[in-house]
């Protein structure tokens, strides 16, 4: 097995809890010397991301604007993303309400994620929709991806990292949307070659969700508006539409990648010699 293809699923599963005991000790020590916690929290959150990615970019000796997906967004990218996001989001409101139905959200589980949203909004938009999503995004669709494809198959590579995402997010009435956009956000990674159209779309929809929470005023006029006024199940169907919308102009918009990491060009000329052993790298995966 190449070395690219590190880690393994529970190695993966491994590193992100090294990151979140990074997370817990860097934010200890920052607020046993005076800082206070909230911005101790955002500090800890960037170095415990920030130790995961170290020690991938030390295992595996391949530039990180190629084994991160790092490369520019193609075209399409602003039209696709939202409209694919905002069906997301209506169909994580079933989703939520419907196993709520079934199983309510304890007391305690409410205070814990509530928490969250405690701060300035300035602080809280900062953490939720931004620093979250562009950490989460590099570790899991930039590093994780990039091996469990070489690893595992493009197929299996994607579901598992979906897998990961969900699990990462520690909330049962959030796992069949986690694994849902985990799924998603996978596949446009690998279709592009790029992160961009993941890292837009993940901050998109967190930022939806806190501005939901901390502005909702925002949302009495306009579209969506309207969409929020539905029932749940109208909901539901409007953002199975907006969904697959947004697939079908993905696959008409987002060019089908035929190499190692999205690398289209490699169709048309001969590959360099670094080309042709990435590509090596995928065989032996």
């Amino acid at each position: 097995m190449s070395a690219s293809a590190f880690p393994s699923f529970w190695g993966a599963v491994g590193l992100f809890l090294f990151s979140q005991v990074v997370a817990l000790l860097v934010a200890t020590g920052l607020e046993a010397l005076g800082l206070s916690l909230m911005i101790a929290e955002d500090v800890a959150m960037v170095a415990g991301y920030g130790a995961a990615l170290a020690v991938c970019a030390l295992r595996v000796r391949r530039r990180v604007a190629d084994r991160l997906f790092l490369r520019g967004a193609p075209p399409g990218t602003l039209l696709v993303v939202p409209v694919t996001i905002l069906g997301l989001l209506l169909l994580q409101g079933l989703f939520s309400a419907a196993l709520e139905a079934l199983w309510p959200v304890p007391e305690w589980f409410e205070s814990f994620y509530g928490g969250l949203f405690e701060g300035s909004a300035t602080r809280v938009f900062m953490r939720v929709a931004v620093l979250a999503p562009v950490g989460e995004e590099l570790l899991v669709r930039g590093a994780f991806l990039s091996a469990f494809v070489l690893r595992y198959g493009a197929v299996r590579g994607s579901v598992l990292s979906a897998v990961l995402f969900a699990l990462m997010h520690a909330n049962p009435w959030q796992a069949v949307p986690a694994l849902t956009a985990g799924l998603v956000f996978a596949w446009w990674t690998l279709r592009t070659g790029s992160l961009v159209p993941a890292l837009l779309g993940h901050v998109l929809g967190n930022g939806l969700v806190v501005a939901l929470e901390l502005w909702p005023e925002w949302f009495d006029a306009g579209p969506l508006a309207g969409a929020l006024g539905l029932s749940l199940p109208v909901r539901g169907v409007l953002g199975a539409v907006l969904l697959l919308a947004g697939i079908s102009g993905a696959r008409r918009l987002f060019p089908q990648p035929v190499a190692y990491h999205g690398r289209t060009d490699l169709q048309e000329r001969t590959p360099t010699l670094g080309e042709e052993r990435w590509l090596d790298d995928r065989h032996d995966g």
